[in-house]
């Protein structure tokens, strides 16, 4: 059962010891448990970073069956995420006015899928 401060190795992912951390686990009544992660030692493209890639994402909201497909070897009970209440709270704020989603497809599918809209929509300016 996937738990609050749980950090694992992301499964069926290209970087071998990326990771998520469970910073967060909530109940919603149409979508069931709402699993909150942050991803550390990831490579996603992007124009935003002067780097051309970003290793860590601070919050990205799963459902619980999504983050169960994506989830490798335990890595840690006790993990501290770190920076990801910011985005929760911006993320529940569009969530709750129908502005936001929650991914229901593995952590891997979404980091292609994130990639794909960052590299294709970044500004010229940043």
């Amino acid at each position: 059962m996937l738990k609050e401060g749980q950090k694992y190795l992301i499964s069926d992912y290209s970087v071998a010891d990326a990771t998520l951390t469970i910073c967060k686990i909530e109940e919603h009544p149409t979508f069931g448990r709402i699993v909150h992660l942050c991803l550390d030692g990831v490579k996603v493209k992007t124009s935003y970073s002067p780097m051309g890639f970003t290793t860590w994402l601070a919050h990205l909201p799963f459902s619980e069956e999504a983050v169960m497909e994506s989830v490798g070897e335990l890595v840690s009970e006790n993990a501290t995420p770190h920076n990801w209440e910011r985005g929760y709270r911006d993320w529940k704020d569009a969530f709750d006015n129908g502005k936001a989603h929650l991914w229901m497809t593995t952590v891997s599918h979404a980091l292609l899928s994130l990639a794909n809209s960052l590299e294709n929509n970044a500004p010229d300016n940043i």
